[in-house]
């Protein structure tokens, strides 16, 4: 999560992940799936195995999940 951070200016980043999870819930969606549901975590599992993820990785790209 660490180029997530830096993008969010570090301070951005928990009131982010935070109000995407509350947002989730309010959705109805159950606590674990809610996470799941989370844009930065999409973005980092869906790239945990590719080792070069980082050196290619495009700007913002959790917001584009």
């Amino acid at each position: 999560h660490w180029a997530q951070y830096v993008e969010c200016a570090v301070i951005f980043f928990p009131i982010l992940y935070f109000s995407f999870w509350i947002k989730n819930r309010i959705k109805g969606i159950a606590g674990a799936q809610a996470y799941y549901e989370i844009p930065f975590e999409k973005e980092a599992y869906a790239n945990q195995d590719d080792a070069d993820y980082l050196l290619n990785r495009k700007l913002f790209a959790w917001a584009r999940r």
